[in-house]
C-alpha cells in the first residue's frame, strides 16, 4: 500500500510541474511585446486648397474689366459692381464655367456684363446669379455649345445675346429695355434648348429666334413691347414652340418670319395679344389647330393650339 501512495504522490507531483512547466510557456508567449522601435510618422492627409475647391476665385476688382483667358472653372466670393465705360467680365477662351454663385453682378454704366470672345468658342457656362444694368447682360452671339441657368438677368438694354447650339434653363430675363433673350446663328451649330424660363415686360421681344433648329418649350413669354412674344426671323427653320404660355404681348403672340419653314408651333397658350395669336410669314410650317372659338386676329383671344 505504501508503495501504490508513493507512484500516486509522484504522478501528482509530475502533473503539477509539467501544468507549470505550460502556464509559464503560455504567460512568456502573451507578454511579448513585439519590437522596442516605435511605428513611423503618419504620412499627411490634408488636401490642397487646390484640391478642396478646384475653382478660380472672382471678387471686385480695383480696375474693370475682369479677363479671363485660360479655360476652367471660376466662382464669384461676393457681390461685383463695374464701372462707367467698362465691360464687366471678358472672356478669351473656351470651356470656362462661371458661377456667381448667388450673387449679383452690377453695372456701372458700363457696356456689357459678360462678354465671351474667343478664336475657339464654344462651352461656356454661366448660372446661379444675377447680372443686372449693363447695356447687354450676357454677350455670347458668337459661341455655341455653351449652357445658361438658373440666372436672373433684368433691367439691362438687351438680355441675353447667345449662339445656336446651346442651352437656355430656368432664367428668368425681365424688364431689359430691349430683347429678353436673342439666339443668333454660328455655322455648323444646332439643336438649341429654351426651357423653362421667363420673359416678360422686356420693351422688346420675349424671344427672337435668328437660327434653326431652337425648341422652346415651358417658357413663360408675357407682356413683351415689340411686334411679338416670340418671333422666327426670316428664313429660319425647323423649331419648335411647344407648350408655353404667351400672353399680354404688344403685337402677336408667335411671328413665323418670310421663307420660315418645319416649325412646329404646338400645344401653347394664348391669350391677349394685341393683335392675334400668330402670324405666319413662311411655308411648311406646322401650326396646330386653334381651339375654344378664338381667332388668329383680334386682341382678346385666349387660345390652346393643339397638334
Amino acid at each position: 500500500m505504501h508503495s501504490l501512495y508513493t507512484r500516486i504522490n509522484t504522478g501528482i507531483l509530475v502533473f503539477i510541474a509539467l501544468t507549470g512547466v505550460v502556464l509559464v510557456t503560455m504567460l512568456a508567449t502573451r507578454a511579448y511585446g513585439g519590437p522596442l522601435d516605435p511605428p513611423a510618422a503618419p504620412a499627411p492627409t490634408m488636401k490642397t486648397l487646390q484640391q478642396v475647391e478646384p475653382r478660380t476665385p472672382i471678387s471686385q476688382p480695383a480696375s474693370f474689366p475682369i479677363y479671363i483667358s485660360a479655360p476652367g472653372s471660376y466662382y464669384f466670393t461676393g457681390n461685383i459692381t463695374g464701372l462707367p465705360a467698362q465691360h464687366g467680365i471678358v472672356i478669351t477662351a473656351s470651356n470656362v464655367t462661371i458661377d456667381l454663385n448667388g450673387f449679383v453682378l452690377t453695372g456701372g454704366g458700363g457696356f456689357w456684363g459678360i462678354v465671351a470672345q474667343s478664336v475657339s468658342p464654344q462651352g461656356l457656362i454661366i448660372r446661379n446669379g444675377t447680372i443686372k444694368d449693363w447695356s447687354i447682360g450676357v454677350r455670347a452671339d458668337a459661341f455655341y455649345q455653351s449652357t445658361y441657368e438658373d440666372l436672373n438677368v433684368s433691367n439691362n438694354t438687351h438680355g441675353l445675346w447667345i449662339g445656336s447650339g446651346s442651352n437656355v434653363r430656368q432664367v428668368v430675363a425681365w424688364n431689359n429695355n430691349g430683347n429678353g433673350l436673342t439666339i443668333y446663328q454660328v455655322p455648323g451649330a444646332w439643336g438649341s434648348i429654351v426651357e423653362d424660363s421667363n420673359f416678360s415686360r422686356n420693351a422688346g421681344l420675349g424671344i427672337e429666334v435668328g437660327a434653326n433648329n431652337v425648341s422652346m418649350h415651358g417658357n413663360v413669354v408675357h407682356s413683351n413691347g415689340s411686334i411679338a412674344g416670340i418671333r422666327v426671323q426670316p428664313d429660319n427653320a425647323f423649331g419648335e414652340i411647344i407648350g408655353n404660355s404667351i400672353i399680354g404681348n404688344v403685337g402677336v403672340g408667335v411671328f413665323l418670319g418670310a421663307n420660315s419653314t418645319g416649325n412646329v408651333v404646338a400645344g401653347n397658350t394664348l391669350a391677349a395679344n394685341t393683335t392675334g395669336a400668330l402670324t405666319d410669314g413662311g411655308t411648311g410650317n406646322h401650326v396646330g389647330e386653334f381651339v375654344g372659338g378664338a381667332s388668329l386676329l383680334g386682341g382678346n383671344q385666349y387660345s390652346n393650339i393643339v397638334y
